[in-house]
């Protein structure tokens, strides 16, 4: 399978005659998976003939492709990452998390949990025509956030009690 019409050839004895093929009683050439039975008519005045085959079409081949972010990404927990990928059959990707403090939101946003190793996997099941991509996972770095802490207070004149500093 690759979407397009699967046409089957013949050839006639002798050479040139015209042939009409037919797939399960239809002039066009299917473009799915499945078994079609192929039929070819001689159309000659001076010649007659026929032949019956079986045109099998499998399911096509896809890879999984521009797999973003890229594997050795490094984020900050408060990142929220748009995750992305292509599959060369069209259809749509799914992104699935396999290690690590990272949750999936809406499909493709990642968002992180806490720090450490996340590893995300891009897959696509396939379907009736296409058989299933083999996976990718690509590993990110989360790291703690950076806070900024502000004394204040820090000036105090003594009364005689217990001096606060705040935050």
């Amino acid at each position: 399978y690759d979407g397009t019409a699967r046409v089957v050839g013949c050839e006639s004895v002798p050479s040139g005659l015209s042939v009409l093929l037919t797939y399960n009683g239809n002039t066009w050439a299917p473009t799915n998976v499945g078994s079609y039975t192929v039929t070819g008519v001689v159309n000659d005045v001076m010649y007659q003939g026929a032949v019956t085959g079986t045109l099998v079409v499998g399911k096509g081949s896809q890879v999984l492709t521009d797999f973003v972010p890229t594997n050795g990404s490094a984020f900050v927990t408060t990142n929220r990452v748009g995750l992305s990928a292509t599959a060369s059959s069209g259809l749509q990707v799914l992104f699935s998390t396999n290690l690590g403090p990272g949750a999936i939101s809406d499909g493709t946003n990642l968002t992180f949990t806490g720090e450490g190793l996340v590893d995300i996997v891009a897959s696509q099941t396939g379907d009736v025509n296409w058989i299933e991509a083999p996976a990718l996972t690509n590993r990110f770095t989360a790291t703690k956030a950076y806070a900024t802490v502000t004394l204040t207070n820090l000036n105090q004149t003594y009364d005689g009690t217990a001096r606060v500093v705040g935050c």
